[in-house]
């Protein structure tokens, strides 16, 4: 992999502007799209990766002790929810067959 990390090959995808796509990275200046291609992460160095890994950590504590103050029941049933779909995805099958 080079000097940098996140050298990686194309992101196979067309710009996508919904919550969850590549756009949000592409906004934060960690994605560039290249015509014809795709989307491709910018290298970083490690010192950047762990400044941008301890800045999402920090950022999500927070946002998930706010969740689990002031969700409701829905908020909690949809949780349990996501849990139990993840659960039984093929990587959660194949943890618990290893138990």
């Amino acid at each position: 992999m080079g000097e940098g990390i996140g050298s990686a090959e194309a992101i196979r995808h067309k710009p996508d502007h919904r919550a969850g796509g590549p756009e949000p990275a592409r906004c934060e200046g960690l994605l560039v799209y290249v015509p014809q291609h795709g989307f491709r992460v910018i290298e970083l160095s490690l010192a950047e990766l762990r400044e941008l890994t301890d800045a999402r950590v920090r950022i999500e504590t927070l946002v998930l002790r706010d969740s689990l103050m002031f969700g409701d029941s829905t908020w909690e049933a949809a949780l349990v929810g996501a849990h139990h779909h993840l659960d039984h995805t093929h990587c959660g099958l194949m943890r618990t067959a290893r138990h």
